[in-house]
């Protein structure tokens, strides 16, 4: 019984290890171009021969071929950069705009006071003015009376 037990724990590892395996491959798939030769490289159209050249480090990287990527994300990319930019774009304009709508907004309200005050100073001008000249014609009633009085008074004498 126990070999038997044995076993079929052996064989439940056996499959646990090659479920994980089988999960445990690369994302991306090997792509077609991969080990091309030069000449096959060049005819086909999804692929690009890529020429030998030095790293930074002095490294040198073999010649190989290599897939031109797809059209589809290229294009996409270029969209939501384009997007991107008109987004960035409308929302400086939207701050502008808000900033000087507020901005015009303080300015009207700075004028609308200032006439506010000018106003007021020149209705207490006014009413200064009327009082002036209600005291001034108050005083030279006064004087007509006194004046009246002096006349009729002297020519009683």
């Amino acid at each position: 019984m126990k070999s038997r037990a044995n076993s079929l724990q052996a064989w439940i590892w056996i499959i646990v290890a090659m479920a994980f395996l089988g999960l445990a491959q690369p994302s991306h798939a090997q792509s077609s171009c991969k080990g091309m030769t030069k000449g096959k490289c060049g005819s086909s159209s999804s692929c690009t021969w890529v020429k030998s050249y030095k790293t930074k480090k002095g490294n040198s990287v073999a010649a190989y071929c290599r897939s031109k990527g797809s059209k589809k994300g290229a294009a996409a990319k270029a969209k939501s950069k384009k997007t991107e930019a008109k987004a960035k774009a409308s929302s400086k304009k939207k701050a502008a705009t808000a900033k000087s709508s507020s901005a015009k907004k303080k300015a009207t309200s700075k004028k609308a006071k200032a006439k506010a005050k000018t106003t007021k100073k020149k209705a207490k001008a006014k009413t200064t003015k009327k009082k002036a000249k209600a005291k001034s014609a108050k005083t030279k009633a006064k004087a007509k009376a006194k004046a009246a009085e002096k006349s009729s008074s002297s020519t009683k004498k």
